[in-house]
């Protein structure tokens, strides 16, 4: 009687560990697709953050060009430009009106 007391424990216990290791397989599948999505995710995450960065270098790369002068987008430079631009228009209106160019 005690053997088969000690049996039917040993058998109650063997199907408690398979059920216990049934869920710990679920569990660990479970697990690993978690960590592909998650892999998956921080891939794609860092593509864009790359993605960004070279968006922002060549933002700042134009900001650089822009403040600077001697460059196709200084600001400084097109507002002197422009400025001569208008000098010169106002000598032609003046020189179609009559008047000459001197040296002032």
């Amino acid at each position: 009687a005690k053997c088969q007391a000690a049996t039917n424990i040993a058998e109650s216990k063997k199907t408690e560990c398979e059920y216990v290791q049934g869920n710990c397989t679920e569990k660990e599948v479970e697990c690993q697709g978690a960590k592909a999505r998650h892999d998956v995710a921080m891939c794609m995450f860092g593509d864009r953050l790359q993605e960004l960065c070279k968006y922002k270098s060549e933002y700042d790369h134009l900001v650089q060009q822009i403040t600077t002068t001697g460059t196709a987008h200084s600001d400084k430079d097109r507002r002197e430009e422009w400025k001569t631009a208008q000098l010169l228009k106002c000598m032609l209106i003046s020189h179609r009106s009559g008047s000459d160019f001197d040296q002032d």
